[in-house]
């Protein structure tokens, strides 16, 4: 309104405020953000002002100057707010120019011809093509995308159809790029003309403007026609030019329109399957048939129409079914066609494509787009019905059945999958679900049509009791949508509202109490939904007084709910009231005070629906009863709840103040939510439960049953429950006395099924009186004492009838009560017993028992007792041991024993060993008597008796023996608990039960594989993070037997332990469950040479379609190489699982902040002190810790940001799901294994034991070593505590013992610091759990391990083998090792090492190469990379003059020169370098050993042994190629970017001019050397002085010259080394002719196909010196045509780049070499390998080289064989690609290599590296 009427001051006052806000000053980030956005808030104002401000409101000046404001912004957006300087404002910059944009577009309206004169002349102005006036000429283009263009009358349709004329794309002509132009132009224009498309039949063609019409047909006619010819020479242009063709071709002439239609629809179904158009091709295909149904539709014949939508449809249908339509913006255009299709014609829609896309067999994404699209039909804006109404108002009910049930049943199906993926569902079933992906997208499609198109499903599923569910959904996406089908039902459906809430309320009580986090959220939900309904009955309630209530009604989207009279609201608010109340007893406040809210909406609601009921029935009258909900209760008598309870009468404390008046802060509220005394909201809640009976006796007795079947499955199994983990029992404690209190104060209700509940009460919680813990006795006590006193009687009629079960029970046990604690009770059993037996003879006695208690009884403090047990003892041998005829045993008859503890307490010993010695036979029997009945009788002090006399007993057991009959674990078993159960109180009787045993040395393995297989039982049944329950007693029980058995026999326990750890390497590999890439981005991406530079480049090209793919190969592999550069960029890593250490760094990383220390001590490890290797090494946090920290100061947390995913729907009940899950399922403890266990116990025995492991110290160092990047914690720690020990009790203890000088001193102060630095890292990786991958190999972890294996082996200077031993066990490890991660870091032990090198080594690890090449997948080729880095290491640990003696690994390079892999060739080329380093080429000794050993095919006639094992290679008929030379293997890595440099290394250090039978071609080697090398030599003349490296080669390049007579070049290069030449031109002149005169073109074929290679592959920088090369050679030696067109295809490439004066004097120059060779024969030239070159005499093509036997061959070929450099694209000859067929002649060389090394059979091949067979690409 301001704008129309004051449009200046209201103009001056936006142009004012945008002054004083715009900020003044510093030019840093955020200064320029606050300027943005107040420009931003300036432009939109004026958007507004614009479109409502008329022509004449303003004067011309203030129009210009907003006009002035636009194009400044979009000509100087990157001067103002660069997006190099500032990127952290590009996201804002890019908001304020798409404001500008459309204030552009708003000016547009009144001020056409001066906006887009404007736009002309700032166009003009920039003809003059430099960077920046491209960058403005494009930002000025893009900025006149929402121009409006005029169509209504004459003058402004002319003046549109004379924009459009001048703005066509193909009317400017810049120099170069001219694409980059057209495109932004075609752009332009068709988001200018899309709107006049898209307005239909009423705004198009615009009415009476004839004559003006017909010059705009013509403008869009010409202009479609040009574009068309423009599209058809280059493809490249299509994605832009096509949308501009099909809106000029709706928006002209309607007859060219109708006449072109079909045919323009053709084309489109052709881009269609072009996955790079197809999006652009479905766009326009929407667009242009709802152009021709909107506007021609209904004058054209029905059956033309018809097959123009079956046509349409069919080609949607078809690519759906391929699954040719993945993205997500294609499905939605599908669904807009269907919508299209639907306005037009709703019959054909419904069956041929909504029916079809339904079908029970369709895929997921066509049922998702199905459902999308129906739902747009049937809440379509436009239309005037609602839902499915649509389709019975178009007489098509007939279709209502089909889709109904087609919904059902994809609602069934989704269901019955998600319901097994809640968050309270198992990591298995859920894992099962979600893998699926496309079925979560369609279970959200179809929960979105809920109501809308389907109310219920079925008769017996009800749509509110399956939905609730599913807001615990694992997937966020259901989460949400299924909390929005709530609503909506509530929303819509008024008949269905108490349903939705008897759902929700009836799921919250299908929760466990594991999970209150879940109950707390669901409870808020409830919350939510039930004030939703009472805000949907306020708007009715308001609707009931607006006229033209459909009209409203239809507004918000369905109809809304109705009431007439005599109808009533179901609303049942007992049983909603009853939920609030079970959930009043929670334990969780957060639960109480979610519960407490929901009761008080349950009253609020019943309110408001009997408010609105009397409005609708004025009839009824407001006298009714009201009733009363338990909110009521707690108001009225919440103050003498609280006076009543506040004080615990059962506390003594607490008795003498119950007259006194609670605190005046205690209110009913405050105890609800916290009070210090955790059982004061107990006992309120009690007291609300009496008072709710009497006032709300129904939601009581519906509370009351709830509560009873919870309490039982919080109630142990052992107390009469359904709760399994009886040792989580006290955790639930709390929870159990709210449940029992509640239940107890309930009264009993109705007779028969009410006092049928309440005695199931009470025989619920007596057990806990008998056999719970002191806390539990207590709370059952509790809970009884506040019983209500209706229930009374029950209590004691049930209490009377469990003490009478009891008593049975007990009489009911065999007669022992002889063991009873009451002396007078047990002496007179005993007595009586004792005379019974001596009277009466009595069949099937078992002695185990009565010798037993003969044993204990003779002992006892009474002389009686004790002569009865002596004659009882004569009586047995009498009657059982008569016949034995033992020698002494007549001793049982007699014996005299003094009155003195001391003496009968011999007496017991001396007797049990000689009953045990004379009947061995019963020693099992009576073992488990004792440990199993008489330990668990006697009292405290007997025990103590009881385990020494049970010691002779256990000698005489023999576990290895009894293992099969299953004694052997019994007794075991039996022993364990024993331990546990007295092992503190008498440790001393304890451990010399299992010295005993460890007396037999074949007891130890028996005893041992009990404890690892009993831990291992353990481990499985934790179910939490924790290490709780019986896997927490499992290690104080089994270290302390471990320990025991050690003293006893050392040796045979740490023998056995550490065979069992050494299985840690043939254990089942858990890399599969490992993440592999840790992050990095390119961490799978394997780079070949096979992949042709248009296939490598297509992501470049697509997104920079004018560029040619030379011009941007330079950002292809740039990441790649800048990792092998041997440089670390050390960012931070992904959230990982638990904390690692690593490198020191000068500074901190980005985003992160440092962390104080956790305690006082060890605040710098004491390593950072240390001298040696590890100096400087401390800890620096890689990752977020989940659980633990790294106590080091120089620990730090990483600030990732966006680390958090959104939380679930419900408001302040919201919760994050990463969190609740992990609340939920806990980080689960892995299984551990056999060898886990024996570390484990390893750790402690180490302590105390030290010569015994020295035979051992290589395993035990490796298995630590390798482990201490664990992510089980368990494992770590004694990994770190088992090292600790080690060191102590090998070096420390015994460096103690001795007062030590000099070098001795250094040595203790070396081993104290790396105990120290080990302690420190208690509990904290010692590193970075990683693994190599092929671009980065030199990990920040394997330099910390390297470190501390050279310190560990320094400390341990006494064991002066362990270098060698140790290294000879890592690289067992590396090579069998069933795990790739710890083969990986046994190769950096092996590295760290450096032990001497065997023949026998080296071999098998070429075998394990030849493995591993038999998958090469991103993470067996990353391991690729560790064998090659060990090569490395073994060559330079070679002597040099012993080299020779490993011809393999010579061979085994050449073989692996071979592959495909980039980054492995670079490794094979670093070995390469090593190993000619150490070999002599001076004379013909090295070069007749390698020829000697040169791998050759089986069946060659020069090989002796003929009779080898058939191989892999011979069963696919695979022979080795022939071998020709070293250099053209080193020759095809300069064609990488990766690779080039390391190949530059290798050929200078072959430039030698002997041996050509190894490298190469004696003809063309030097050529090749010298244009090999000559663009490296190049490129260094652009330094201020030549450096060494390039002297040294031009020297060597100068003596091969001399060799070979060629004087003149010889002086060249030496002239080059002295530093003589200083330019790249003057060495071409020099060198280039006498190139050509000694080697072309008889070899032109050869070099110019290497330097057009080189040229299209090679590092970019070369460019430009390859080009100066060629023009040089072309210059001085013909070029035969038919080679021309391949040198031109490439060369032209170059000619719109930097590079254009250059490429283009080669062009110039192949011309004249062309045309100076015209007339001259092709027979009378021969070339190389004697062939005559005539049709395929030409170069390389640009992206592949063609497999051939002719002269090209060598140029990029193979060293075996012929070329084999082709492109993906060409296959050779065999039919086999490029890439198989390098790795095929890689294996089958390195085969060969192989089967020349005797000592290369012996080892069993399938045992190397197992883990290759098996992993995938991960």
């Amino acid at each position: 309104m301001v704008a129309r009427h004051t449009p200046v001051p209201l103009l001056e006052a936006l142009l004012r405020w945008r002054e004083t806000e715009s900020p003044k000053g510093a030019n840093d980030a955020s200064t320029f953000q606050r300027k943005l956005a107040v420009e931003c808030i300036f432009c939109s104002a004026c958007i507004r002002f614009v479109e409502c401000c008329p022509q004449e409101g303003l004067t011309e000046k203030l129009w210009t100057g907003l006009e002035n404001f636009v194009f400044d912004w979009l000509i100087n957006a990157d001067r103002v707010v660069s997006q190099v300087e500032y990127p952290s404002l590009v996201d804002l910059r890019g908001l304020l120019l798409d404001l500008v944009a459309q204030l552009l577009g708003a000016l547009s309206r009144i001020r056409f011809s001066s906006v887009t004169e404007r736009f002309f002349m700032e166009l003009n102005t920039r003809r003059i093509d430099t960077s920046a006036a491209r960058s403005e000429t494009l930002s000025i283009i893009n900025g006149m995308r929402y121009l409006k263009l005029g169509v209504k009358t004459e003058g402004a349709l002319n003046a549109s159809a004379s924009f459009v004329a001048k703005a066509n794309p193909l009317n400017r002509a810049p120099h170069k790029r001219k694409s980059e132009l057209y495109h932004a132009l075609c752009n332009m224009l068709s988001n200018i003309l899309a709107p006049l498309a898209d307005g239909g039949k009423g705004n198009w063609p615009p009415p009476g403007v004839d004559p003006a019409v017909t010059l705009w047909y013509e403008a869009v006619a010409r202009i479609r026609v040009q574009l068309m010819n423009w599209t058809d020479k280059q493809s490249k242009h299509i994605a832009v030019a096509y949308p501009l063709v099909t809106l000029l071709l709706c928006l002209g002439d309607p007859g060219v329109f109708l006449n072109n239609f079909g045919t323009h629809m053709e084309q489109l179904y052709k881009h269609l399957r072009d996955k790079n158009n197809r999006f652009m091709a479905l766009d326009c295909l929407h667009r242009v048939l709802r152009f021709y149904l909107s506007v021609h539709g209904n004058s054209q014949r029905p059956n033309c129409v018809w097959d123009y939508l079956d046509s349409v449809t069919a080609q949607l249908l078809t690519t759906l079914r391929k699954g040719m339509l993945t993205q997500d913006v294609q499905h939605d255009k599908v669904v807009e066609f269907c919508v299209t299709m639907a306005e037009h014609n709703l019959d054909f829609t419904m069956n041929h494509v909504i029916l079809e896309l339904l079908k029970q067999d369709s895929l997921s994404e066509s049922k998702i787009i199905g459902l999308r699209a129906l739902l747009a039909i049937a809440m379509s804006p436009t239309s005037q019905h609602v839902g499915l109404e649509i389709l019975h108002a178009h007489d098509l009910g007939h279709y209502v059945p089909k889709v109904k049930a087609a919904i059902e049943s994809i609602l069934r199906s989704c269901n019955r999958a998600y319901s097994q993926a809640l968050l309270t569902s198992s990591k298995t079933t859920i894992d099962a679900v979600i893998k699926d992906k496309p079925q979560g997208y369609l279970f959200r499609s179809v929960l979105k049509c809920i109501p809308y198109l389907i109310e219920e499903v079925g008769r017996t599923d009800k749509l509110t009791e399956i939905i609730p569910q599913h807001g615990i959904s694992i997937d966020p996406g259901v989460r949400e949508e299924a909390v929005q089908v709530l609503n909506r039902i509530v929303k819509h459906l008024a008949h269905r509202r108490f349903a939705v809430m008897r759902g929700m309320a009836n799921f919250i009580l299908q929760l466990p109490d594991e999970f209150p986090l879940l109950i707390q959220t669901s409870l808020g939900r409830l919350l939510e939904l039930m004030r939703f309904w009472r805000a949907c009955l306020s708007d009715t309630d308001i609707e009931t007084d607006i006229p033209h209530a459909k009209t409203v009604q239809k507004k918000l989207g369905f109809k809304k709910p109705s009431f007439h009279q005599g109808e009533s609201i179901e609303y049942r608010a007992s049983e909603i009231d009853s939920v609030g109340l079970i959930f009043l007893s929670s334990a969780d406040s957060q639960i109480r005070h979610t519960a407490l809210e929901l009761l008080g909406c349950v009253r609020a609601l019943r309110n408001d629906i009997r408010n609105l009921s009397l409005y609708e029935r004025s009839h009824l009258t407001k006298d009714e009863a009201e009733p009363i909900f338990i909110i009521d209760v707690l108001e009225e008598n919440g103050d003498d709840i609280v006076q009543t309870c506040y004080w615990d009468s059962g506390r003594p404390i607490d008795i003498k103040r119950e007259a006194e008046m609670a605190p005046p802060e205690a209110t009913i509220q405050s105890i609800l939510f916290e009070s210090p005394d955790k059982n004061r909201w107990a006992r309120c809640l009690s007291e609300l439960v009496k008072y709710s009976a009497v006032l709300c006796p129904q939601s009581v007795q519906e509370a009351k049953m709830e509560v009873i079947n919870r309490l039982l499955y919080i109630t142990p199994v052992e107390l009469g429950g359904k709760a399994h983990q009886f040792q989580e029992a006290d955790s639930k404690l709390d929870q159990w006395l709210m449940y029992a209190m509640f239940a107890c104060s309930c009264p009993p209700g109705r007779e028969g099924s009410g006092a049928a509940t309440t005695r199931d009460l009470f025989r619920l919680i007596f057990p806990s009186l008998k056999s719970g813990s002191e806390a539990h006795v207590h709370a059952a006590t509790m809970a009884l004492g506040h019983s209500h006193l209706e229930v009374c009687e029950i209590m004691f009629s049930e209490l009377a009838s469990f003490m009478e079960e009891i008593s049975l029970e007990t009489d009911g046990k065999p007669k022992w009560k002889c063991y009873y604690s009451d002396a007078a009770i047990a002496d007179g059993y005993f007595s009586v017993l004792a005379e019974v037996y001596m009277r009466e003879e009595i069949p099937k006695c078992e002695i185990q028992r009565l010798l037993s208690l003969i044993l204990y009884k003779v002992v006892d403090p009474s002389r009686q007792i004790r002569d009865d047990a002596l004659q009882m003892l004569e009586t047995l041998s009498v009657r059982e041991w008569a016949e034995d005829k033992i020698e002494g045993s007549g001793s049982y008859r007699a014996a005299v024993v003094g009155n003195l503890p001391d003496s009968y307490q011999q007496f017991q010993y001396k007797l049990s060993c000689k009953l045990a010695k004379d009947h061995p036979e019963l020693s099992q029997l009576l073992c488990e008597e004792i440990m199993q009945r008489q330990l668990d009788a006697v009292d405290i002090i007997a025990q103590h008796q009881v385990l020494t006399c049970m010691a002779p007993w256990i000698e005489n057991l023999n576990f290895w023996k009894l293992k099969d009959s299953g004694w052997s674990e019994r007794l075991l078993k039996s022993l364990y608990y024993v331990t546990w159960r007295h092992g503190d109180q008498f440790p001393d009787e304890i451990e010399k039960l299992w010295s005993t045993i460890a007396s037999k040395t074949k007891n130890i393995s028996p005893v041992l594989d009990f404890l690892i297989t009993k831990g291992i039982e353990d481990c499985d049944s934790n179910a939490s993070a924790e290490i709780t329950g019986a896997f927490a007693t499992y290690f104080s029980v089994a270290k302390r037997v471990s320990l025991y058995l050690a003293r006893i026999c050392p040796q045979g326990t740490i023998d056995h332990l550490v065979y069992q750890l050494a299985q840690r390497m043939l254990e089942d590999s858990m890399d599969s469950l490992r993440p592999t890439d840790k992050g990095e981005p390119n961490a799978n991406h394997v780079l070949e040479f096979s992949q042709s530079s248009s296939v490598a480049q297509v992501a470049a090209v697509d997104n920079q379609p004018h560029m040619s793919p030379l011009l941007v190969r330079g950002s292809l592999d740039g990441p790649l190489r800048n990792n092998t550069s041997g440089s670390l960029s050390w960012r931070p890593m992904s959230v990982a699982a638990r904390s690692a250490s690593g490198p020191l760094t000068p500074m901190a990383p980005k985003n992160v902040v440092p962390v104080t220390a956790g305690r006082s001590g060890q605040l710098i490890p004491a390593l950072v002190n240390m001298s040696g290797p590890l100096m400087g090494v401390r800890s620096v946090n890689g990752s977020i810790r989940s659980r633990h920290m790294s106590r080091d100061s120089g620990d730090y947390l990483i600030d990732t940001p966006n680390s958090e995913i959104d939380g679930m729907h419900g408001g302040t009940h919201g919760v994050n799901a990463k969190e609740l899950h992990s609340a939920l399922q806990g980080h689960q403890l892995r299984s551990l294994t056999h060898a886990d266990i024996a570390l484990i116990l390893l750790a402690e025995i180490a302590y105390e034991n030290d010569e015994d492991f020295r035979e051992h110290l290589p395993l035990l160092f490796h298995v630590t070593f390798v482990s201490m990047d664990s992510s089980e914690d368990i494992v770590l720690e004694h990994c770190q505590h088992l090292l600790v020990n080690l060191l102590y009790s090998l070096a420390g203890r015994h460096l103690e013992l001795y007062d030590v000088e000099n070098s001795d001193g250094e040595n203790k102060q070396q081993v104290v610091s790396l105990i120290k630095y080990v302690q420190s890292k208690r509990g904290t990786m010692m590193w970075e759990n990683e693994d190599p991958t092929l671009v980065k190999i030199e990990l920040p972890s394997a330099a910390l391990l390297s470190a501390l294996v050279q310190s560990m082996v320094d400390a341990i200077f006494f064991q002066g083998d362990l270098r060698e031993t140790w290294g000879a066990e890592a690289l067992k490890w590396a090579m069998e090792c069933t795990s790739r991660h710890l083969s990986c870091r046994s190769h950096q032990i092996y590295r760290a090492l450096r032990p001497r090198v065997t023949n026998d080594a080296c071999v098998s690890l070429l075998r394990c190469l030849h493995r591993c090449l038999a998958n090469p997948v991103p993470s067996v080729l990353g391991f690729v990379m560790e064998i090659l880095l060990t090569l490395q290491v073994m060559v330079e640990n070679m002597e040099p003059e012993k080299v020779i003696l490993y011809p393999q690994l010579f061979w085994g390079c050449v073989a692996m020169m071979h592959t495909d892999f980039v980054h492995v060739y670079c490794q094979v080329l670093e070995l390469f370098a090593r190993v000619i380093d150490r070999l002599s080429f001076r004379d013909r000794t090295t070069e007749n050993v390698l020829l000697s050993s040169m791998p050759r095919d089986e069946l060659d006639n020069s090989v002796s042994d003929t009779n080898f094992l058939k191989t892999e290679s011979e069963a696919v008929g695979g022979k080795v190629p022939a071998f020709e030379g070293v250099q053209p293997l080193v020759l095809k890595g300069l064609m990488s970017t990766v690779s080039h440099g390391v190949s530059i290394e290798v050929l200078s250090r072959i430039t030698v001019h002997s041996c050509d039978s190894i490298f190469g071609d004696p003809e063309t080697r030097l050529l090749m050397h010298i244009i090999g090398l000559l663009p490296w030599l190049c490129l260094q003349l652009n330094q201020d002085t030549v450096v060494g490296p390039a002297c040294n080669v031009s020297t060597n390049l100068a003596i091969w010259c001399r060799a070979k007579s060629l004087n003149e070049l010889a002086t060249i290069f030496m002239a080059y080394s002295q530093g003589e030449i200083k330019t790249i031109d003057n060495l071409l002149a020099c060198v280039s002719p006498l190139l050509c005169s000694e080697w072309l073109p008889k070899h032109s074929a050869l070099a110019f196909g290497h330097l057009l290679k080189l040229l299209e592959r090679g590092p970019v920088e070369y460019q430009r010196v390859i080009l100066l090369l060629m023009k040089a050679l072309l210059q001085h030696t013909p070029m035969d045509a038919a080679q021309s067109p391949h040198m031109y295809a490439i060369v032209s490439q170059l000619v719109e780049s930097t590079l254009c004066w250059e490429a283009l004097s080669v062009l110039e120059a192949l011309l004249q070499s062309c045309n100076s060779k015209t007339g001259t024969h092709n027979h009378d030239l021969v070339y190389e390998n004697g062939l005559g070159v005539t049709e395929d005499k030409v170069l390389f093509p640009q992206s592949s080289f063609k497999a051939r036997s002719g002269p090209l061959q060598q140029a990029m070929g193979l060293g075996f064989g012929p070329g084999s450099m082709a492109a993906p694209a060409n296959l050779s000859e065999s039919g086999v690609s490029p890439r198989e067929l390098a790795l095929q002649n890689t294996r089958l060389i390195l085969e060969r290599v192989l089967d020349n090394c005797a000592l290369g059979k012996r080892r069993d091949h399938k045992r190397l590296v197992p883990f290759v067979t098996t992993i995938g690409n991960t």
